[in-house]
């Protein structure tokens, strides 16, 4: 006669044993899942950011943002920059002459840009006009800073 606790044991270790297999087995094909969903994500980003960052309208556009906001920071610092310090009762730049001085040439880096341009730079660099303004301005902002720096050394 077969004693009800021990059967009992053993249905529940049997149980276990398929249910640890089971376990075992839907681990391995989600891990197999998730490992293609992570490769294919992956060669999808690449593929993206190389069209994107190895695309020549993308260069050519921020080769143009880079000459055009040099340029202008340039000029600006011939003329805006020197006209402001001269004002000043101490010789220096102070923060509101500094703003004042980016804004304009944010400004006339729109104008020489145009209408053309910056659909130029919308499209090559795959971006809104809000987000192509900001580069615009973090242009400005590092050939600014750029500029000090050269002069200060």
């Amino acid at each position: 006669m077969i004693d009800p606790i021990a059967s009992e044991g053993m249905i529940s270790a049997a149980t276990a044993d398929a249910i640890s297999t089971l376990a075992v087995a839907v681990i391995g094909v989600l891990a197999a899942a998730l490992t293609t969903a992570i490769t294919i994500l992956g060669r999808k980003t690449s593929a993206w950011l190389e069209q994107r960052l190895g695309s020549d309208a993308y260069q050519e556009s921020v080769s143009m943002l880079t000459s055009v906001t040099k340029s202008l920071v340039l000029e600006a610092e011939r003329t805006l920059v020197k006209e402001a310090k001269e004002a000043s009762a101490d010789g220096k730049l102070n923060k509101e002459d500094a703003i004042r001085i980016r804004d304009e040439v944010f400004k006339r880096a729109k104008e020489h840009l145009g209408t053309v341009g910056l659909e130029k730079l919308q499209k090559g660099l795959a971006a809104d006009l809000p987000m192509v303004e900001r580069m615009i301005r973090t242009h400005i902002e590092t050939r600014l800073h750029e500029t000090k720096l050269e002069r200060n050394s």
